[in-house]
């Protein structure tokens, strides 16, 4: 299976997805309140350069103001886990 949508059907999973940013995807944890997402902080930056064009700088303001600013719980599931898994540049 190719696509996110697929491998969480394939292993019973509902959580939150941050539209997007599928390729930032590490895989995704389990708590008592469900699953969550878990994105590599840095692969999503490395997208909105990718995909924008952006500089560095320009791909971590928006980031943070307009992807982690809206990040919560909905509907019982929990907000998305972002891991700091490399250290930037």
């Amino acid at each position: 299976m190719d696509n996110l949508d697929d491998r969480l059907a394939d292993a019973g999973v509902s959580a939150i997805r941050i539209d997007g940013f599928d390729a930032a995807t590490l895989g995704y944890a389990e708590s008592g309140d469900g699953h969550a997402l878990v994105y590599s902080y840095w692969r999503c930056l490395e997208v909105l350069m990718e995909s924008n064009g952006w500089p560095y700088d320009d791909a971590v303001e928006y980031f943070e103001f307009n992807v982690m600013g809206s990040l919560q719980s909905y509907e019982g599931l929990p907000a998305p886990i972002m891991v700091h898994d490399k250290h930037w540049p």
